[in-house]
């Protein structure tokens, strides 16, 4: 068994496809990598959401875009 958290980032990703296919349990994950479920949990969690302070970045910059695109 590895050491805990020393997965590889191909590693990481091979978790994230094995889980994404619904075949494989997070269980299975952990024995087969010699991790622990709680961290495949945070492997394959899904990305934050964005906030809504980034959204309103993003909408501030594309419209100063457009902006300078009118002007």
């Amino acid at each position: 068994m590895r050491t805990r958290g020393k997965v590889t980032a191909d590693q990481k990703k091979e978790i994230r496809d094995l889980y994404a296919t619904g075949n494989w349990r997070m269980l299975d994950l952990a024995l087969k990598f010699g991790i622990s479920v709680a961290y495949v949990g945070i492997i394959t969690k899904k990305p934050e959401q964005e906030t809504l302070r980034d959204a309103l970045d993003k909408l501030t910059k594309r419209v100063a875009a457009l902006e300078a695109d009118v002007a």
